[in-house]
């Protein structure tokens, strides 16, 4: 065998160490920072849900994302589906547009598509860039800059992992660092010079919650394949601790979990039911209160496992998965094909509305459909307390029950007082459950229905409201005219959101 130069040898090491070296300082997290992470500027519009007419300038907000090539940003959503310009700077001072391509609001995650590329930064593949979720008391970094230009690193430590979703379908993992200063959205955090999360807000106890690296890397995936999204669970357990109900169940040692709701178009639609009792997902039988012991993040709810495998991969759409149950006394297997949720097929009283309200302004009633936005614009944090009615409705009839619902929640939000609305004028906040002695599906169907009637009318030209505390207000249509000078005389640009 011909021997190699010892010289040769010599200098094939030393390349070696040279590209490992480089690499090294190529992935330092100043490089990562200064190459890969840029600043996203904008300006919100508040779209008002009490008084939806009004639109204003919200405040101004910047967060960070992560170039994933030089075209396209990973960040979180938040209020920038409220915004109508997005303008994106790289360490370098160079400065473009960019536009929402893609999201997940369940995730709160979006891609934004760059007008303009950076020219000066030299983006690595973002697969490289990404590390394993960092486990608890692992400390974790910060790069910063400030406004001087003048660059920092803060580190953490790694408390605890939970999961949460901020609409309450999707729930996916987070972890949480006690914080000493404030971060923006979207900033990255690392380990071993490794994007480890992102981070998304403080909560209410002073501690920093992180998106992990491992749904960044997903929701990545998620946007190359063209389909699917993250796998909802859809359901919510309750821990079975009552020892006459197990023995009733016959449940003897084993661990078990009432099924207390199923949400539509989820995973669990159609294969589980409410009353259900759940005694393994996926061969993992549950420990106390519906938990199971997950190797990275401790002690979590059993519902985690439909989207995420006890390894820590997440599910993709179209997988089954097995689920054993109790059902009338006789327990089953069953294969439950996974699948995303659609927000719009669950909600009655949506959790968010981005955009322009909804509304009909009819004899001076401003009507309008229910949502937690408008509570929130209206009574604050107090909500719950001050809008008791509200309250009950939004935590009892938030989702629909049955295939065939799709209804919203009208309200009467104001009357703009008037002659022609003399005696309704007191009424504030209050549901309609019937017009003209029918339920009207919601605030489109009962604009076309009005504008109907108003074509064709009849020797008793009334419609009738009907309100949850069974008052009945009857508006006479041969006045309508009177009710759009009404708009007219208070400078109201348009009688409905339904107006062409």
């Amino acid at each position: 065998m011909k021997k190699i130069p010892i010289f040769m040898v010599s200098f094939f090491y030393f390349l070696s160490a040279l590209y490992t070296e480089n690499l090294q300082t190529k992935n330092t997290i100043e490089n990562i920072f200064q190459n890969q992470v840029v600043k996203i500027f904008y300006n919100s519009r508040d779209f008002s849900k009490v008084y939806p007419w009004i639109v204003k300038p919200g405040n101004s907000y910047f967060q960070y994302g992560i170039l994933m090539d030089k075209e396209y940003v990973l960040t979180q959503v938040d209020e920038l589906l409220n915004s109508d310009k997005i303008e994106i700077e790289n360490s370098f001072g160079e400065r473009t547009t960019a536009k929402i391509i893609d999201y997940d609001l369940d995730v709160n995650l979006c891609i934004l598509k760059i007008k303009e590329n950076l020219r000066k930064n030299q983006v690595n593949n973002i697969y490289n860039l990404f590390g394993s979720d960092p486990k608890s008391g692992t400390q974790i970094k910060v790069y910063i800059k400030d406004d001087l230009n003048q660059a920092s690193e803060k580190v953490f430590t790694v408390n605890s992992y939970t999961i949460t979703s901020d609409y309450g379908f999707t729930k996916l993992p987070v972890f949480t660092a006690s914080l000493q200063s404030d971060l923006k959205s979207g900033i990255p955090v690392f380990s071993e010079n490794l994007i480890v999360g992102i981070f998304s807000y403080k909560d209410n106890k002073g501690n920093g919650v992180f998106v992990p690296a491992s749904r960044l890397k997903r929701f990545q995936e998620i946007q190359s394949e063209k389909k699917g999204g993250f796998v909802s669970q859809g359901f919510s357990l309750k821990p079975i601790e009552n020892q006459v109900l197990k023995e009733y169940y016959q449940l003897g040692e084993r661990k078990g979990c009432f099924v207390t709701e199923v949400l539509k178009t989820s995973s669990a639609w159609g294969y589980l039911m409410e009353g259900d009792i759940l005694i393994s997902i996926d061969g993992i039988v549950p420990k106390e209160k519906c938990l199971y012991m997950d190797p990275l993040m401790g002690l979590q709810k059993l519902e985690l496992l439909f989207s995420r495998k006890k390894n820590g991969e997440y599910r993709r759409v179209g997988d089954e998965i097995s689920v054993k149950i109790i059902r009338n006394k006789q327990e089953k297997e069953i294969q439950i094909p996974l699948k995303s949720i659609n927000i719009q097929k669950v909600e009655r009283i949506p959790w968010k509305v981005y955009g322009p309200q909804k509304y009909f302004i009819f004899y001076g009633l401003v009507l309008v459909e229910f949502n937690r936005n408008y509570l929130w614009e209206i009574w604050g944090k107090d909500w719950r307390a001050r809008a008791i009615e509200l309250a009950y409705l939004y935590d009892n009839f938030k989702f629909y029950r049955k295939e065939e619902e799709q209804d919203k929640i009208i309200l009467i939000t104001e009357v703009i007082p008037d002659p022609i609305n003399l005696g309704y004028q007191d009424i504030r906040f209050k549901p309609i459950i019937k017009v003209d002695n029918q339920k009207i599906e919601n605030l489109e169907s009962l604009f076309r229905y009005v504008m109907e009637k108003l074509k064709n009318p009849l020797e008793s030209n009334f419609i009738v409201l009907e309100l949850t505390d069974r008052r009945k207000i009857f508006l006479d249509l041969s006045k309508y005219n009177e009710s759009l000078n009404l708009i007219k005389k208070i400078s109201i640009p348009k009688v409905s959101s339904f107006d062409n």
